[in-house]
């Protein structure tokens, strides 16, 4: 057999056994990318457990936010409230002056006087 006869087979079985052996030790987790994909996992692992807390902190600032707000809305509810009992305490008075006043506009004018 000459070189141009074998030299072909001896090739495609070279990239055959190299092919093999790559995949062996992909299975296995020996390849740099294997390595890789185990760093950027690790790495990936680590910014989800980030991004857990984050959320977490986040949800926690907000609820405050709603038990704020809700106390705000109480505080102003109450506040409105107060005003119209001032309003209505000071309100009596003032229309029963009005119609004191009233009357004796009334009454001036039905006498002339």
């Amino acid at each position: 057999m000459s070189p141009q006869e074998w030299l072909p087979l001896a090739l495609v079985g070279v990239a055959a056994l190299v092919y093999a052996v790559r995949q062996a030790l992909e299975l296995m987790g020996l390849s740099p990318g294997s390595e890789l994909l185990r760093t950027e996992n690790a790495d990936l692992l680590r910014r989800n457990g980030e991004l857990e807390q984050t959320v977490a902190r986040h949800e926690n600032l907000l609820a405050d936010l709603r038990r704020k707000v809700e106390d705000l809305e109480k505080t102003n509810q109450a506040a409105v409230l107060e005003a119209l009992r001032n309003h209505e305490a000071g309100a009596m008075p003032r229309h029963a002056e009005n119609q004191a006043l009233l009357a004796r506009a009334v009454n001036a004018l039905e006498t002339g006087g």
